[in-house]
């Protein structure tokens, strides 16, 4: 932990770069729906971003800062060796990151609970993929088995072998179920003694759980029609499918749900659909989405792939609200990196957006 004189010193250098961040050259259209409220400069390249509804936790090539959500303000730094890729989870007042052969268990005061070693073969690796209730869960290459440890104790609890081509995992707390998508299968586990409950062969491109349902992107038997479905994971039957060509609808990256609206981002921009009835209710082409929507207050938000641009957009019908860039888009023929999938977060009804190497907050203009 820093000295306190160091805390000083930092916050009083963070308030110069902030006045500094929000300057001409960020380009914000003039109806954009919220406010700037913060910034903070990581002053190194940021790997991953997560956030609660307090905290925004931030891993860099040296380790793990924890930032208060409401004001920026430093709270502490963890030193550690991150995975450039690893990211990072909140579970409770936990927070979970990963090197390239441990976990790390920390305390949101900051206290180091557990380091969690992971035994590697030459040739390994093995990556978190999902942190839920005591449990994370590893997937080890090239074997393709999913490692499920207790975060308590640091021990194993479980694995099954997955294969190539893991989409999602979601978890029902009252079921104490575990749904694995795939490109090859949907699958359900007991998350605690691993029992595998039911398994479905359906490719899946992304997925997304509520209340008993499932809500996939998939591609269909004759391999030529792409669709969207509703299953039930009760009774394991599709409730709707819309099916799409995949001339119009390319892909669909990651999926978020606001009260009766699924939201997708595509190839092309976004798509909503009625979750009830599994109708389309619009279709707005921008740029391309990899990043998952975050919905605040009726306002869905994504940011660019391509041109690295925040666009807000009606949740009722898809009108464009506003825009906005704070980073310049990558040179021209310079592919989408993964690192553009951690644009956006929410926190307490906050946009977080994460550049290169800052990490910004945007608000209700009535804060």
């Amino acid at each position: 932990m820093k000295t306190k004189r160091a805390h000083i010193i930092f916050l009083v250098t963070l308030i110069v770069v902030q006045l500094a961040c929000f300057n001409s050259s960020t380009k914000v259209s003039v109806t954009f729906p919220l406010s700037p409220k913060w910034v903070f400069p990581v002053g190194d390249e940021i790997y991953s971003v997560a956030a609660s509804s307090q905290k925004i936790a931030i891993a860099k090539p040296n380790g793990i800062v924890l930032i208060d959500s409401d004001t920026g303000s430093l709270i502490w730094e963890y030193p550690c060796s991150i995975e450039p890729q690893s990211k990072l989870y909140f579970s409770e007042e936990l927070l979970i990151a990963q090197s390239s052969s441990q976990i790390y268990v920390i305390s949101t005061t900051g206290a180091e609970l557990k380091v969690i070693e992971l035994k590697r073969n030459f040739g390994e690796t093995t990556n978190i993929i999902a942190v839920f209730s005591e449990y994370a869960f590893i997937v080890r290459t090239p074997a393709w088995q999913l490692e499920v440890y207790n975060l308590g104790d640091g021990t194993m609890v479980w694995s099954d072998g997955v294969g190539r081509g893991i989409k999602n995992i979601d978890y029902d707390a009252v079921s104490e179920t575990l749904y694995i998508t795939s490109l090859n299968f949907i699958r359900a586990y007991n998350i605690k003694s691993g029992e595998k409950l039911w398994e479905t062969p359906q490719g899946v491109s992304t997925s997304i759980y509520e209340s008993g349902s499932l809500y996939y992107f998939g591609l269909a038997d004759s391999r030529d029609v792409y669709f969207f479905a509703r299953y039930d994971v009760s009774t394991l039957n599709l409730m709707w499918t819309l099916n799409f060509s995949p001339a119009i609808q390319t892909d669909i990256y990651n999926l978020t749900i606001s009260d009766n609206t699924l939201v997708a981002g595509t190839t092309y921009g976004l798509l909503a659909m009625d979750k009830s009835k599994g109708t389309q209710l619009w279709n707005l082409k921008v740029d391309e989405i990899y990043t998952k929507p975050v919905v605040i207050d009726n306002v869905v938000y994504v940011k660019s792939s391509s041109s690295k641009t925040v666009y807000a957009i009606s949740l009722n019908d898809g009108q464009m609200l506003g825009n906005m860039q704070l980073e310049p888009p990558p040179s021209v023929g310079i592919q989408p990196h993964y690192k553009y999938t951690l644009g956006l977060l929410e926190s307490n009804k906050k946009l977080i957006i994460t550049t290169s190497n800052t990490i910004y907050s945007y608000g209700s203009n009535d804060d």
